[in-house]
């Protein structure tokens, strides 16, 4: 007996480096072929996207529409904010649905108001 107490044969103990020289092995596979696709994923990905014809302009688009969205948001400016939408769009809120560009503007209005009535009881 070693002072682990077992005999000196490491296979037995629980302990020894090797013991679950399987277990290790299907391990080290499965890391090793999630490592593979997490290569494969990250360098196939842009080179995908690079070739798509207009994106740069697309991301120039959205991303103005996001800063309007925002400076007419922070100004509680509800028509600004309809402005943003079609003739027909629906807004789905917790509250329920907003259809048309009219019902939108009221809805931001009617959400201004609301805050504005909270922000003066503090």
């Amino acid at each position: 007996m070693n002072r682990l107490g077992t005999d000196d044969d490491p296979s037995r103990c629980s302990h020894a480096p090797y013991a679950n020289d399987a277990n290790d092995k299907e391990t080290m596979k499965t890391r090793f072929l999630l490592f593979l696709t997490g290569l494969m994923i990250g360098f196939t990905a842009p080179a995908i996207t690079a070739d798509l014809p207009g994106d740069a302009k697309t991301l120039d688009g959205l991303i103005a529409l996001g800063r309007k969205y925002q400076d007419a948001y922070n100004q509680n400016n509800a028509a600004a904010l309809a402005d943003l939408f079609t003739e027909d769009a629906m807004l789905v809120t917790p509250e329920g649905l907003a259809s048309g560009r009219q019902a939108i503007e009221r809805w931001y209005a009617d959400e201004f108001q609301k805050w504005h009535a909270l922000n003066d009881k503090t």
